[in-house]
C-alpha cells in the first residue's frame, strides 16, 4: 500500500511564494518543522497530513484560498526539477507526458494519473486518492489547479508553441473566480464533471523534442528511481494504519487487531512503531480519521448530524456531537452555521 507524501520543496515553494507575497511565514515553517539542511529536498518527504495543514494555513495567512493556482500561473513552473528534466529529454511529447506520470510521485503522490486518447487528443486524467480527499475540499482542488497549469507548461515549454488545451474538465463546481482560469488557460472549461482531465490534439503527442538526449534520460532515470528507493524504502506505519482505517470504515472502524494483520505485524508491534513515528496511538488516528471524516461529510448540506454520525462510526448521536465538540469546541450544528 503506498503512502502519501509530499515532497519537501512544494511545501518550501508554497511557503515562498506567500513571502513574496508579503506575508510572515515564520509559523508554515514551524508546521513543517524541518531543519534547513532538510528543505528543498525531494528525497525528504512530509506525509499528506502535515502538507494539507501548511496549504490549509497558508490559504488563510494569505487570504487567498487558490495560492497554489496563483502560484503557478504567476511562475509558470513546470513539473518540479528532476521530473521536469526528464521529460524534456524524451524524444517525443507523447513520450514526456508518459515519463512525467511515471515519475510524477517525485513531486508527490496524491494524484493518480493515466493518459488516453479521446476524442481527437491525447489526455492526461488525475484522480484525488482516498487519504488526500480528507483534507480540506479547498486544498484538494488548488492542488488540482496547480498541478493542471504545471502540465499546461510543459507542453508549452517542450513544444515552444502555447497551445490551448483542447480538453479541460474538473471534478469540482464551476468556482466564482472563472475569469482567472480562462486566462490561465485560454480555453473552454467544463466543470462538475466524473473526471479531471487535460488534453492536447494528438498530432501534440508525435511532436520531437529539441532538448532530447537518451543518454542524459538514462543517467536521470537512475538517480529518479534511488530516490523513490530511498524514501520508500522505510515504510511509515502511522499513514499506513490511517490508510486502512478510512478504507476500513463499515462505518464502524476496524480494531488494532485487523489493520495490525493487513500490515503482517502484531498488534503490540504496531502501536509501538505508531508511537515511535507520530507519538500518537492507534486510538488517536482513528480519532483523526472520523474528524477528517465528518468535516467532509458537512460539506454536504443534505446530510444530516444522524447520518454523519452513524457514518463516522459512532453508537448514537449524542456520541458524536461530544467528540465533535472536542475536536472543535462547538456542535455540529453550530459549526454549519
Amino acid at each position: 500500500m503506498e503512502v502519501i507524501t509530499f515532497s519537501s520543496r512544494i511545501a518550501c515553494d508554497l511557503i515562498e511564494y506567500a513571502h513574496e507575497k508579503g506575508h510572515d511565514v515564520s509559523s508554515l515553517y514551524e508546521l513543517l518543522a524541518l531543519p534547513k539542511s532538510h528543505l528543498n529536498r525531494e528525497d525528504i518527504r512530509i506525509p499528506s497530513a502535515k502538507m494539507g495543514r501548511i496549504w490549509h494555513k497558508a490559504m488563510e495567512l494569505s487570504g487567498d484560498q487558490d495560492i497554489g493556482f496563483h502560484m503557478g500561473i504567476e511562475l509558470r513552473a513546470t513539473a518540479v526539477r528532476t521530473t521536469s528534466l526528464i521529460m524534456q529529454s524524451c524524444s517525443t511529447v507523447y513520450e514526456a507526458l508518459e515519463q512525467g506520470i511515471k515519475y510524477s510521485g517525485l513531486i508527490a503522490n496524491a494524484l493518480s494519473m493515466r493518459i488516453g486518447e479521446s476524442e481527437g487528443s491525447i489526455y492526461i486524467e488525475f484522480t484525488p486518492r482516498e487519504e488526500w480527499l480528507l483534507e480540506p475540499a479547498a486544498v484538494v482542488k488548488d492542488c488540482l489547479n496547480i498541478t493542471f497549469v504545471s502540465m499546461l507548461t510543459s507542453v508549452q515549454v517542450m513544444t515552444a508553441i502555447m497551445h490551448p488545451p483542447s480538453i479541460l474538465r474538473f471534478s469540482y463546481p464551476k468556482p466564482a473566480n472563472l475569469s482567472e482560469y480562462y486566462r490561465a488557460f485560454n480555453c473552454s472549461i467544463k466543470f462538475g464533471q466524473p473526471n479531471n482531465r487535460i488534453g492536447f490534439p494528438k498530432d501534440i503527442g508525435k511532436v520531437k523534442l529539441t532538448t532530447r538526449d537518451q543518454g542524459l534520460l538514462a543517467v536521470l532515470e537512475k538517480y529518479a528511481n534511488e530516490v523513490k528507493e530511498s524514501y520508500s524504502a522505510t515504510p511509515n506505519f502511522a499513514s499506513r494504519t490511517k490508510q486502512l482505517i478510512l478504507e476500513m470504515m463499515e462505518p464502524q472502524p476496524p480494531t488494532l487487531e485487523t489493520v495490525a494483520q493487513s500490515l503482517n505485524i502484531s498488534p503490540r508491534s504496531l502501536q509501538r512503531k505508531i508511537k515511535q513515528e507520530s507519538g500518537a496511538s492507534y486510538r488517536d488516528l482513528v480519532d483523526t480519521v472520523r474528524q477528517k471524516l465528518c468535516l467532509k461529510y458537512l460539506e454536504d448540506t443534505s446530510r444530516t448530524i444522524d447520518e454523519i454520525g452513524f457514518l463516522t462510526g459512532y453508537a448514537d448521536t449524542a456520541s458524536f456531537v461530544r467528540a465533535f465538540k472536542r475536536w472543535y469546541g462547538k456542535t455540529p450544528g453550530q459549526w454549519s452555521k
